[in-house]
């Protein structure tokens, strides 16, 4: 008997888990980092079949859309988006959505690369950082290039939908169950 509650349990437990890797859902973005004004490609998987996908991209103090895109008969989408010229560098989450089902991606917004111009055509270039240290009033090293900083308060958000809690509670409910059901069983031998 034992056999065959063992074998049953691992037929239920692989089940479990190819039903599991058959609706997962994933995005997936060409680039781990990208500078405002580039352009991605963003490939998604189980999200909206048939539907249209919406695709925004996440910061902490703002969001940016991103546009949608179709979905075919198995959710799949590939689009390519480019980035608007005002994103602030930092780090964002790429949602992609559609009805119930979503997909995040992480996505590193660098700063630009400034054009360098030349000393000899513009008078006000000293430098780079030694110009810009003067102008602010504070020496080399100290606080250069920082007359620009300023601190803003940021809301971060962070929700899990109706699905996400359950799953989560009943996973720390069974493994609470079988701990203290071998806990049980190694007292009573």
């Amino acid at each position: 008997m034992k056999r065959i509650t063992r074998s049953t349990s691992l037929l239920i437990i692989l089940s479990a888990g190819s039903w599991a890797y058959a609706h997962t859902t994933s995005l997936k973005i060409d680039k781990k980092a990208a500078t405002p004004g580039e352009t991605i490609t963003l490939t998604g998987k189980g999200i909206g079949s048939g539907s249209e996908i919406k695709i925004i991209m996440q910061g902490v103090a703002r969001d940016y859309p991103l546009g949608e895109a179709q979905g075919d008969e198995h959710g799949q989408f590939e689009k390519q988006v480019t980035l608007s010229g005002d994103v602030q560098p930092g780090t964002y989450t790429v949602i992609a959505s559609s009805g119930n089902k979503k997909a995040t991606a992480r996505l590193v917004i660098e700063a630009a690369v400034a054009q360098e111009t030349d000393p000899q055509k513009d008078e006000t270039t000293k430098g780079g950082s030694e110009h810009r240290a003067e102008q602010s009033g504070h020496g080399e090293g100290e606080m250069a290039g920082m007359e620009h900083a300023r601190a803003e308060p940021m809301e971060i958000q962070r929700s899990r939908s109706v699905v996400e809690t359950i799953a989560m509670w009943s996973i720390v409910l069974v493994s609470s169950l079988l701990g203290i059901g071998l806990l049980i069983r190694e007292r009573g031998k």
